[in-house]
C-alpha cells in the first residue's frame, strides 16, 4: 500500500480515539473516563503547540485520502515549551478545581516516565485507524516516519508502549526498536498499566 504522509493542519474524525487508544489507561487516569478523556484530548488537539496539539501531527493518507493512521511526537527541545503551553492550555479548558486535579496527576505521569534524550524524537502517539488495522498498514507508517526523522537528523527515536500490547510491539521490534527500560513500575499504579521505552539508532 502507498502511503501519502502530511502534516495534520486541522481535526480530523477519529483522531481522538486513536490517540486515547495508545495508553488508555493513562488518559483514563489523568482525565477520568473514556467519553471525558476523547472530549479533552479533541480540545487540546484543536489548540496550537501543546503536548496533544495538531502541528505535532502527522497524517498518514491513502489514495482515497483516507486517514488511515497517524505519528504525533516531538523532539527533547521542543518538550519543555510544549509542556508549559499544555498547563496554559489546561488552566483555560478546565475550571479550577479540575484543572488542580489534573495538573497533579500529570505530575506523577511526569514523574514515572523517563526523559527524552538529546538528538532524539519522541513518539508519543503512534494509532493506525481502528477499521484499518491488521492490514500491515503500521510497519509502512513507522518505516516512513524513522526515514523522515533520519533525514531530519535526529540519532534517536524512542517511544512508550503498553506492556500487554503484544501486537504493537512486535510491529516496533520489527522496525528496529528494543526494549531499554519500564517507564513505570510492573504492577499497575493508579490503575496506569506498566510500558516500556523502546528506542531505534537512526
Amino acid at each position: 500500500m502507498d502511503l501519502c504522509e502530511k502534516k495534520i493542519t486541522d481535526y480530523k474524525d477519529g483522531i481522538d480515539r486513536m490517540i486515547y487508544d495508545t495508553g488508555a489507561s493513562y488518559f483514563d487516569f489523568l482525565f477520568g473516563n473514556n467519553a471525558n478523556a476523547l472530549e479533552i484530548i479533541k480540545k487540546f488537539f484543536l489548540r496550537k503547540s501543546n503536548l496533544f496539539s495538531y502541528n505535532n501531527c502527522t497524517g498518514y493518507f491513502n489514495e482515497d485520502d483516507t486517514l488511515v493512521g497517524i505519528e504525533h511526537g516531538y523532539s527533547h527541545r521542543d518538550y519543555p515549551r510544549l509542556l508549559l503551553n499544555t498547563l496554559k492550555e489546561g488552566f483555560n479548558i478546565f475550571n479550577v478545581l479540575v484543572f488542580i486535579v489534573t495538573f497533579t496527576r500529570a505530575m506523577v505521569v511526569a514523574i514515572i516516565t523517563p526523559s527524552i534524550p538529546k538528538k532524539t524524537y519522541y513518539i508519543a502517539y503512534f494509532s493506525v485507524n481502528p477499521l484499518m488495522r491488521g492490514r500491515g498498514i503500521g510497519a509502512i507508517m513507522l518505516t516512513k516516519t524513522l526515514s523522515r526523522l533520519k533525514v531530519e537528523g535526529y540519532n534517536y527515536c524512542e517511544l512508550d508502549v503498553e506492556s500487554d500490547n503484544i501486537s504493537a510491539i512486535k510491529l516496533y521490534q520489527s522496525c528496529g526498536l528494543i526494549i531499554i527500560r519500564n517507564a513505570v513500575p510492573k504492577r499497575k499504579l493508579f490503575g496506569m498499566k506498566s510500558r516500556y521505552r523502546m528506542r531505534v539508532t537512526l
